[in-house]
């Protein structure tokens, strides 16, 4: 029998263990550190751009397994986007988790 529960550990897990994109990007156009200090979680997101064009996205850091999973979901999501649908997806995204609308 299918279970979502399942997948989605299944999915998290493997990110986990075997995270897609992890490495500093070496001569990157931007780059952004993020850090929780209620967990301890630290990330550093690089972006190399060709025009408006995400060519090459890369993480590093350290953090718990959902955070490395989540950054390396998210790298292989935005690579070859432009950084409008980037930006786009995460205010979407943003919107989603806290359940708040543009249109309010």
């Amino acid at each position: 029998m299918f279970d979502l529960k399942d997948l989605y550990q299944e999915v998290i897990v493997d990110h986990n263990r075997s995270p897609r994109n992890f490495g500093k990007l070496e001569n990157a156009d931007r780059s952004l550190e993020g850090y929780n200090p209620l967990c301890g979680d630290r990330l550093t997101v690089y972006l190399k751009l060709d025009g408006d064009q995400i060519t090459d996205i890369r993480f590093d850091g350290s953090g718990c397994a959902i955070s490395i999973a989540s950054a390396s979901l998210m790298t292989e999501a935005m690579k070859d986007k432009t950084s409008t649908t980037s930006t786009n997806w995460s205010l979407q995204t943003a919107q989603t988790l806290t359940m708040t609308s543009s249109a309010s």
